[in-house]
């Protein structure tokens, strides 16, 4: 297959536009939010071990799925294994335990443009990506490493794969979606009842594709092959599913976690879906957890509102694709009854792309509009969702560490002992010990955020001794005792333990 020419312009263009977006997401990526919170420390304390032992923190060597430091949270693998990669290669830090997250959204951003490209001409094809770039839940999810945000990638590679199937019903794009769907389907807990929605609208509008024009006859039918296609889109997906036992088997919880597939009440069932699309929650107060969110600016813009509705009502007015979509749009939350969340931002992630296509089928709509008061009255709502936007990004960037210090773990609060013993065992060329209270190995009692500091010195645990203390001439120890007969301790600031030496 010949690959198209590119020209020297373009790649320019590509990589100044992804430097741009490394640089946009990574701004103040440490500082913002100021600390972090128990599933970043979890993901942080097993990243050091992963890349220094190859196993998480129950000794599981290269696990699928990693147990969490709670000994009851599975963490997936996609994110958790880029944090590994990326502290092996750069050393282990919050700057890179984050970076993971803009490594995702840009990909996502990159995807929105290429299907931006792909659904419309000139300048409106830049609109999606626009879009994306202003969405609050964006930015928030990037600056938070956990893995919410892999689900767009996935859900955006679905949509182009559909998408150019449609333009050339070739099968290879069945199987990518499908691939894209069952691989996705192992990234986050959230997207798991939304890809058995996609699988079934994929089986739908793929029948739908192929069914045959015109007036309807058995002998249309028959000749109109359908089956091959959706079987080729099966056969690529059904792996997946069935992996799903032996998962269950090794990782327990890890893949259905632990959900009941029962609905106590009709209502509550619909209670939780409907609530999905609550205005109120969409574009103004976002995520009910202040860790992901900051109360006061919803997942979408407010501004971008009435575009948006423009938007979502001309996706019934065009094409079976947009249709699709608008269609993929209220259906995804449909298996959420189960679940029995609300206002969980992070868990409806799968609308940002589909938000960036509504937003420009309505930029669409109003400038294609000749109508004076129209225009008019876009270009002030182009001027508020720019003032909407500074006011989340002034706010999120540097007010929102200052009002949510005191929610989110600090590193600093619990790595003096650790550091103290490590910077005092080179300096003295000693080797550091940690009494067994110390130590704690099992990890019981002791904060994910004070395993990650501790990893970051001492990813390998040192040698324990017990309460009957015996240290080789060479050896410092971390203890938190106030004195140990036979043993000096050393006047160096070391938080609320202790560092013993031999005198």
């Amino acid at each position: 297959m010949k690959l198209p020419d590119i020209s020297r312009k373009n790649i320019i263009l590509f990589l100044l536009l992804t430097a741009f977006l490394f640089f946009f997401f990574s701004y103040r990526l440490v500082e913002t939010p100021n600390g972090i919170n128990i599933d970043e420390a979890s993901y942080g304390y097993t990243g050091i071990l992963l890349s220094e032992t190859f196993r998480d923190a129950s000794g599981r060597f290269l696990p699928v799925f990693m147990l969490g430091s709670d000994n009851v949270t599975w963490y997936p693998p996609y994110v958790q294994y880029g944090v590994a990669i990326l502290f092996k290669l750069f050393g282990p830090s919050v700057f890179m335990m984050r970076f993971v997250s803009v490594i995702i959204t840009v990909v996502s951003a990159l995807l929105t443009l290429y299907l931006g490209r792909l659904l419309f001409k000139g300048r409106i094809a830049f609109t999606p990506l626009i879009a994306f770039l202003i969405i609050p839940e964006v930015m928030i999810e990037t600056h938070t490493p956990l893995e919410h945000m892999i689900m767009v990638p996935f859900l955006l590679v679905w949509m182009i794969s559909l998408f150019k199937y449609k333009q050339s019903f070739e099968n290879k794009f069945l199987v990518l979606a499908a691939f894209s769907l069952g691989v996705g389907f192992y990234s986050y807990a959230g997207i798991r009842p939304f890809v058995a929605v996609w699988s079934v609208t994929s089986f739908v509008y793929i029948v739908y594709l192929n069914w045959p024009k015109g007036k309807l006859s058995l002998k249309k039918v028959i000749n109109n092959n359908f089956i091959t296609p959706l079987l080729i889109f099966a056969v690529t997906l059904l792996p997946f599913y069935a992996m799903i036992p032996v998962f269950e088997h090794y990782y327990a919880g890890a893949v259905l976690n632990r959900v009941s597939f029962k609905i106590n009440s009709l209502y509550n069932f619909f209670y939780y879906y409907l609530a999905s699309f609550d205005p109120s929650f969409l574009f103004v107060m976002g995520d009910k957890l202040p860790i992901q969110s900051t109360l006061r600016h919803g997942m979408f813009l407010l501004s971008t509102l009435p575009i948006f509705a423009v938007g979502l009502y001309q996706t019934f007015k065009r094409d079976d694709y947009f249709r699709m979509l608008g269609i993929t749009f209220f259906t995804t939350p449909l298996l959420l009854g189960f679940v029995g969340t609300i206002h969980i931002a992070h868990r409806l992630m799968y609308m940002i792309p589909l938000y960036c296509i509504f937003i420009a089928l309505g930029v669409k709509e109003v400038v294609e509009n000749r109508n004076l008061l129209i225009r008019y009255l876009s270009f002030a709502l182009f001027i508020l969702v720019l003032i909407n936007y500074f006011d989340f990004w002034r706010y999120y960037m540097y007010d929102y560490p200052k009002d949510t210090y005191h929610i989110f773990f600090h590193l600093e609060d619990f790595e003096k002992p650790y550091k103290a013993l490590f910077d005092e065992s080179k300096a003295r060329d000693l080797k550091p010990y940690f009494s067994e209270r110390v130590a704690r190995a099992d990890g019981i009692n002791i904060n994910s955020s004070e395993l990650f500091a501790r990893a970051l010195y001492f990813p390998i645990l040192p040698e324990t001794v017990g309460e009957d203390v015996v240290l080789p001439s060479n050896a410092i120890l971390l203890s938190d005792k106030l004195e140990i007969e036979g043993l000096k301790k050393l006047d160096v600031a070391s938080g609320s333990f202790n560092l013993f030496t031999t005198e």
